[in-house]
């Protein structure tokens, strides 16, 4: 329902639209229940998948909370695992991430101290459960797609956790992250490009 989700969306449609015997297309959505907004997520979700003919399945997920738990991991890891259980065999999974994104994966890995397999951040492509994951969008910007959805006058949701800096995603997104854009305006590929080298090695 978020902006990257819908625009991908809104290719596959158009992808189906001139190959409507080959592309077999559904959606799903995952609701993490760990704000009141979830409820707004799958109208939004619901009524875009009707307007455009793509059978939507809503996964429902229970993410561990508590002290000495990370919220993002705990919900990273229910959304997978939702995410596995629902993939038939010879299914592709296509996620919407980004350029922007895999910059952000980059530097968390980094911060952990990862080793070559934590830097080569997200993968396009990767097995999952019976299917594969693919992240088609992984060489656009987040602006590209912004710019997208605007000329197909598309409407998505905002996540209002995105705006809490207490996760580190968000701070990385909102903080660091433009400071090195302006210092380095090609920061997204000069990193990708570090990240596809760890992945190689």
């Amino acid at each position: 329902g978020g902006l990257d989700s819908t625009v991908l969306m809104h290719l596959m449609v158009a992808l189906r639209r001139q190959h409507p015997r080959r592309l077999l297309l559904r959606a799903l959505h995952v609701d993490h229940h760990l704000q009141p907004a979830s409820r707004d997520f799958r109208a939004h979700c619901n009524k875009l998948a009707r307007g455009w003919r793509v059978p939507l399945t809503i996964l429902d997920v229970k993410v561990r909370t508590g002290p000495g738990v990370s919220t993002e991991e705990a919900a990273r890891e229910a959304r997978y695992a939702a995410w596995q259980g629902a993939l038939a065999p010879g299914e592709d999974l296509l996620l919407a991430q980004h350029a922007d994104d895999q910059v952000e994966s980059l530097l968390l890995a980094l911060l952990r101290g990862a080793g070559p397999a934590g830097l080569a951040a997200m993968p396009r492509e990767a097995a999952l459960g019976r299917g594969r994951l693919v992240r088609p969008l992984l060489g656009l910007s987040r602006d590209a797609l912004r710019s997208y959805a605007g000329h197909h006058a598309l409407t998505w949701v905002e996540d209002p956790s995105n705006q809490l800096q207490r996760f580190d995603r968000n701070y990385l997104r909102a903080e660091v992250v433009p400071r090195l854009r302006q210092r380095w305006p090609s920061l997204a590929q000069t990193l990708s490009r570090s990240a596809r080298h760890c992945g190689s090695a």
